[in-house]
């Protein structure tokens, strides 16, 4: 079986998922349109028309005349048709990212998932975030559209729902997590149930170190601070040093993974991010590669049991985001409980999410053999905090979106019950302000 995957590698997951491919005998791709600077990938000899759409998009940028700008976007186009053709001879199954095929954000997108729909190849849109999480919910959206008016906002939330709407017509299955699952209409495979794959077996490294004679030794590595609440987490910290609590705190920004990996090895816990609707996120999920617990702040954590089993949900201290001061207090004064919780989620990683496991239930997947347990009906969420915000934020943003674009800007209709609640919720922030 040939697999290919493009065109974003998120936080590294989707090199380790092509290394689990090749683990399993099966040859697998990974394409990026762009390389991500933090260097989670392996230099792979690149192929030559992906090599030429790279370069191009380089000059485009700084492209000083709309003919150049249409002449090099058409080439652009032309070269990706041409590699799009190559790759339905080469490839017997697709897994997307980031909600981007070989022609999203052209003349052309969605003719690609249509046409290999029409030749029954399996596609596969893996879900990691921002990119099907409703806007109105979701931290990064609200960052990236600050400067865009009232119109664009809405128009933004629109075209999200009407992208996914299309990728729900044509994708074999979508790989999902059910809060940040609204937009869908359809049973999707938990992401959760297949798991994040992890550095591979060979190279995790028991390294926790007995350092109860020296202060505790505390990890943030934020890509986005505005994002993961790293305010609020200084803030914590300077409580408790403040009441006399020793300990040694490093934050780092813009580093390499393998700088990332490197303070991992040293730390005794990480604090990974405060408002997350994600149990083990990616940098926790490095920490606990290397015996490292995480402390995770989250309004999921009320919905997380009722939504998954039990069984897939990996070890890390996840709790409400007004715990995450007394979390960290725990973590600081119980060297034993740091221990455990590190232990635990290395063995969970190490036996369930290691590359090689993870790739073997995307094999599965690709054959057809999804068991029912994996698969998650929409029309049964209930979450409203999204990811990145804190309560009163959250229903501010549900109530501009609202009062901006009506009820039907959050785009619920198909999900009456979910809609009422959204709007409910929303209120108290009328009531609080």
């Amino acid at each position: 079986m040939k697999i290919f995957i493009g065109f974003t590698d998120v936080a590294g997951y989707f090199t380790k998922l092509r290394n689990g491919f090749l683990s399993n005998g099966h040859a697998c791709d990974l394409v990026e349109w762009k390389r991500d600077w933090r260097s989670y990938s392996a230099a792979d000899k690149q192929i030559y028309l992906v090599i030429l759409i790279q370069k191009i998009s380089k000059i485009i940028i700084s492209a000083n005349s709309r003919t150049q700008l249409a002449f090099l976007s058409s080439l652009q186009i032309i070269l990706k048709i041409l590699f799009f053709i190559r790759s339905v001879y080469k490839y017997d199954a697709y897994i997307f990212t980031s909600n981007e095929s070989f022609f999203s954000g052209t003349r052309l997108q969605n003719l690609d998932l249509l046409v290999l729909s029409t030749i029954r190849k399996k596609t596969y849109f893996v879900c990691l975030g921002s990119e099907s999480r409703p806007g109105y919910i979701s931290r990064p959206y609200q960052v990236w559209m600050q400067n865009k008016t009232d119109t664009e906002y809405i128009d933004g939330l629109y075209k999200q729902k009407d992208n996914l709407k299309n990728i729900e017509k044509y994708a074999t299955y979508i790989l999902n997590h059910p809060p940040m699952a609204h937009y869908l209409t359809r049973p999707f495979i938990q992401m959760l149930a297949v798991g994040s794959p992890a550095i591979t077996p060979e190279v995790f490294i028991e390294c926790q170190k007995n350092r109860m004679n020296t202060s505790v030794r505390i990890l943030h590595a934020p890509s986005h601070p505005e994002i993961k609440g790293t305010e609020h987490i200084r803030k914590c910290l300077q409580e408790l040093s403040d009441e006399g609590h020793k300990f040694e705190y490093i934050e780092i920004m813009r580093k390499s993974n393998d700088e990332v990996l490197k303070e991992i090895r040293k730390c005794d816990f990480v604090v990974d991010q405060v408002y997350s609707d994600y149990p083990l996120p990616m940098f926790a999920l490095e920490a606990a590669s290397y015996n490292k617990p995480a402390i995770i702040g989250g309004y999921y954590v009320d919905y997380i049991d009722k939504d998954i089993e039990q069984s897939y949900i990996p070890t890390s201290y996840f709790c409400h985001p007004d715990k995450i001061k007394d979390a960290i207090k725990t973590f600081i004064l119980d060297h034993e409980l740091r221990i455990s919780y590190g232990n635990k989620a290395a063995d969970f990683v190490r036996h369930k999410w290691n590359a090689k496991t993870v790739a073997s239930r995307y094999i599965a997947i690709i054959k057809g053999e999804v068991p029912d347990a994996w698969l998650y009906n929409p029309n049964y969420i209930r979450y409203m905090h999204g990811q990145g915000y804190s309560e009163s934020e959250v229903q501010q943003s549900i109530y501009k979106a609202i009062e901006i674009g009506g009820l039907e800007s959050l785009q619920l209709l198909d999900k009456p019950i979910l809609q009422n609640n959204f709007m409910k919720f929303s209120s108290k922030y009328i009531a609080h302000w």
